[in-house]
Order: structure tokens, then C-alpha cells, then sequence
């Protein structure tokens, strides 16, 4: 790809680039929310070599001002704003049934207080359980 980029336009490099890379990279966030550094460095590393290869900039150039020229957000950020803003849609019914079940709203005391029009999400208390494997 790089000794052709060469002859491709900027548009089009991110045509191409945008539903093999960035795609692939909001993908299962909910997976990748809390995963270790180290792995998530991986990720941003393939993120990095995308910006380099659309905007056309050097390996040892610094990538933050391409990031924001793409109006990219780095991978652990843009893991975060994902979960957020599926929490919103699904706090304000915009998101399928199922997610907004999983949410329970934290009971506010019934003075007037400042913080009384805040929507307070509580945690739940689940606890998994690993069915044990048959023997064979």
C-alpha cells in the first residue's frame, strides 16, 4: 500500500482506510474497555500507522497534530467516549431494549438539592458464575 499511496489523493486513502481500520477499531469496546496498556498500545500503533498513511506524514514525525487534523481520538479515549455515548443513548431510550434494562437509576433524596436534576446511575451488585465443564 505505501508505494502506491503515493498516486492515491488523501480522500482516498481515507475511503479506503476508514472501514478496514477505524471500523475495526470501535468494534467490541465493550471488550477492550479495560484492557491493559500494554495491548491497548498495540491498537494505537495501528491507529497511528492509518493517520501516517492518509495524511501522508513520517514515521518519526510526533502523530498527536494528525490525530487531531482526522478528528481522530486516541484508542483509549475513543474506547470511553464509545461506552459513554452508548450510555446516554440507552439512558434516554435512543438504544436497543436490552441495554437499557441493564441500567438502573440511583434513588435521589427527596430534598432540593443542586445535584437533584442529575440522572445518577447505580452499579449493580451481579456476580458471575462459571457453569463447570461436563466430564468426559
Amino acid at each position: 500500500m505505501l508505494w502506491i499511496r503515493k498516486f492515491l489523493s488523501s480522500d482516498t486513502v481515507q475511503t479506503l482506510v476508514n472501514p478496514f481500520v477505524t471500523s475495526r477499531l470501535d468494534y467490541c469496546n465493550s471488550i477492550l474497555f479495560g484492557l491493559p496498556n500494554t495491548e491497548l498500545q498495540k491498537l494505537q500503533r495501528v491507529q497511528n500507522t492509518a493517520a501516517r498513511l492518509i495524511c501522508n506524514t513520517n514515521k518519526f514525525d510526533h502523530i498527536t497534530p494528525t490525530l487531531v487534523k482526522l478528528h481522530w481520538l486516541p484508542v483509549c479515549y475513543r474506547i470511553h467516549f464509545k461506552i459513554l455515548l452508548i450510555t446516554v443513548k440507552a439512558i434516554h431510550g435512543l438504544a436497543p431494549k436490552y441495554l437499557s434494562k441493564l441500567l438502573t437509576h440511583k434513588n435521589t433524596c427527596n430534598y432540593n438539592l443542586k445535584s437533584t436534576s442529575e440522572i445518577l446511575l447505580q452499579q449493580s451488585r451481579t456476580t458471575l458464575s462459571v457453569a463447570a465443564a461436563p466430564a468426559l
